[in-house]
């Protein structure tokens, strides 16, 4: 009622200027084309300006509504004299052993910047479900609950070195960091689940009338429950905490953890690994009843609600249309002063780059990040972008990407089991080729499992060059011999196979496709047979997960100093769901990763990172290949355009529109 009390003085006001600019037009209507059409342009400006007061007003009426009870500036306890106000109800609690920083340097819009608006945006990922600690993918992760579900305390986005709050904060640590206390922000509460209208009336009515519910260390404590429980299959995320001793809730709003042993990793693998889920759904059947505990583990994976969402973060689930789109909306009860412009961001369903482009043309898109061969055609070839920019309609932004691509062979298969043969491949793989022709520029060349931005990279590893006569030699040496059909072949475990390898790759664009041409057209010059195997991402990202495949072509965005058992060690290739799909075991390795766990010494430590990409570089698991500077085309109607240096690089919480 008070939002609507506020809009309709605003609506009379904002409409009658509507009405004097459309008399002023037909008054003009003799005049030149060219008046009538920069009135028509005043016309469509006014009524634009009249949507965003609008949607600023409705926004008014939702924060007044869904504001929590605590305020939301941000004070020192005591500030102004008054009564001291709870310190655990604030942002950041500035107490001295809290080892988080405030967030006052962290990316938001301009204070000036206008309220409202829709950015237009997409995910490639069609998701089978929403709950992203059963599904280890990056586009569900960060461009889907990203801005829904939030961490105890992220890495901070200035300054990756520290962490800044989240769900807690305060943070404190003991001597060995073998003991965490987290202190959960009083005062927050878990978005209003998003409902059809058929499930209001129906089957979830009960949840429907809920009252909204608060965060507490329960939630915590329950998505740790979660996660450690083998029956959950999160097992990509369960690596990281394999050994966490245990944790028990001091009260309601703060949890306190032990580890075994003390890690390097404990605390990135505590406050920036997983995401918090609500315990009040989860513990639910979709009648409302609460499962026996020994069911909210075997049901999690399968859950009912995993096509929803419910998290604590600037942006709420609005509605999920598979296969159509994922509509997000602002969160007026956000407890972060860094509070997002945007009113919305709605994410087109869509896999095929060719029509991401043309959207992007028709204003559909505001963002879209092309393929290499159509930023050659829209940018170097002066097409329809390069127009847009010359216009003021867009502009062109290169970001390099903390990330790095290669081939994957899967080691269950005993052909590919066999280091000889990995190792020729890697001398098969034409990477200037594939940089020049591919990616027409936008790429380097890549050799191992570590980002050259990290301090810990090593420069002279073993160079696996494209060499196809040294590729032979080497086949030949294992015993590899060319057939009648001129392919190779040899007896693996009683068996006469030829080298044909089934690789898998994803339909999105045509990259995946021709890096496999490529490949596979430089691998038959030795005997070698390549058989693509194109396939939708969903369907790509089950087939991993179920070891389907010969080889893979991926790449793995990386994260800031991070523990690398999920990728890398044997526990993870036997997970479910771990991400060690190429099933690479080496005991060797497995005693490096486990030492970077315990050794806090900065010169050992870049010892032991040495060690660990040499022994990689040599068993080539993966035929390591490139990195990427990625392009962005950005409409000009987005302000403040910012892109992280680390995942997620397309963080929309700064921008605005115009």
């Amino acid at each position: 009622m008070g939002g609507e009390l506020v809009m309709k003085p605003i609506r009379a006001t904002l409409l009658g200027a509507v009405v004097l600019l459309l008399w002023m037009a037909v008054r003009q209507a003799d005049r030149t084309e060219k008046r009538v059409i920069g009135v028509e342009a005043a016309v469509r400006e006014t009524e634009r300006k009249l949507e965003q007061s609008l949607q600023a007003t409705r926004r008014m009426a939702e924060e007044l509504r869904e504001r929590p009870a605590v305020a939301s500036r941000e004070t020192d306890p005591g500030e102004g004299g008054g009564e001291a106000r709870d310190p655990q109800t604030l942002p950041f609690w500035p107490a001295p052993d809290n080892i988080l920083t405030d967030l006052a340097n962290e990316p938001a819009p301009p204070r000036d910047a206008p309220q409202g608006g829709t950015l237009n945006y997409y995910t490639q990922s069609n998701p089978r479900s929403l709950n992203r600690l059963v599904y280890n993918e990056a586009e569900l992760a960060e461009r889907i609950c990203g801005p829904v579900y939030e961490y105890l305390a992220p890495r901070s986005q200035v300054d990756p070195d520290h962490y800044i709050p989240g769900l807690a904060n305060r943070v404190t640590v003991n001597a060995d960091y073998t003991e965490f206390t987290c202190y959960i922000r009083k005062g927050m509460t878990w978005h209003i689940p998003w409902l059809t209208d058929e499930e209001r009336a129906g089957s979830l009515a009960w949840l429907a009338q809920l009252p909204r519910q608060a965060v507490t260390a329960h939630d915590v404590k329950f998505t740790f429950d979660v996660v450690r429980d083998p029956q959950s299959e999160c097992g990509a995320l369960r690596t990281y905490i394999e050994d966490l001793e245990s944790y028990e809730l001091l009260d309601e709003y703060t949890i306190r953890f032990r580890w075994k042993r003390p890690s390097y990793y404990n605390k990135d693998s505590l406050l920036y690994t997983v995401m918090i889920y609500p315990k009040f759904i989860y513990e639910r059947d979709q009648a409302g009843a609460k499962l026996p505990p020994d069911r909210v583990f075997t049901t999690f994976p399968q859950h009912w609600f995993n096509l929803k969402m419910c998290g604590t973060g600037p942006f709420r689930l609005a509605e999920f249309k598979p296969n159509q789109y994922i509509r997000l909306q602002r969160n007026g009860a956000w407890w972060n002063p860094n509070k997002p412009a945007l009113d919305e961001i709605y994410l087109h369903i869509q896999e095929d780059y060719d029509v991401l482009l043309a959207m992007f043309k028709k204003g559909q898109l505001d963002v879209f990040s092309p393929l290499p061969a159509q930023y050659r055609a829209e940018v170097l070839e002066k097409g329809d972008v390069f127009r847009m920019q010359e216009r003021g309609e867009a502009t062109v932004k290169l970001w390099e990407m903390f990330t790095y691509y290669y081939v994957g062979w899967n080691l269950r298969n005993p052909v590919l089991a066999e280091r000889d043969v990995r190792r020729a491949l890697g001398h098969l793989f034409p990477k200037e080729r594939v940089i020049r022709d591919i990616y027409f520029g936008l790429a380097v060349p890549h050799d191992g499992p570590v980002h050259p931005w990290e301090s810990t990279y090593v420069k002279d590893l073993e160079r696996f060059d494209f060499d196809p006569k040294k590729a032979a030699q080497i086949l030949d040496a294992a015993g590899w011999t060319l057939n009648a059909r001129g392919v190779r072949e040899k007896v693996v475990n009683g068996e006469r196979r030829e080298l044909t390898i089934k690789a898998l790759h994803a339909t999105q664009g045509t990259l995946g496709r021709d890096i496999v041409d490529l490949f596979g057209k430089s691998a038959q010059t030795v005997g070698i047979v390549f058989e693509p195997r194109p396939r939708e991402w969903s369907v790509m990202t089950k087939m991993l997960e179920d070891k389907d495949f010969d080889a893979c072509v991926l790449g793995w965005a990386n994260s800031w100093d991070s523990d690398p058992s999920q990728i890398w060690h044997s526990d993870s290739a036997r997970a479910a769901k771990g991400s060690n799909h190429v099933s690479y075991m080496n005991p060797e390795l497995d005693g490096v990763i486990d030492s970077l766990k315990t050794e806090f010494d900065i010169a050992k430590r870049k010892l032991l990172w040495e060690r660990f990409q040499r022994i990689i570089v040599s068993d080539q698991p993966y035929c390591f290949t490139l990195i990427r500077t990625r392009s962005w085309f950005v409409r000009n109607r987005m302000g403040n355009p910012y892109f992280n240096k680390l995942r997620p690089q397309d963080w929309f919480l700064p921008w605005y529109v115009k």
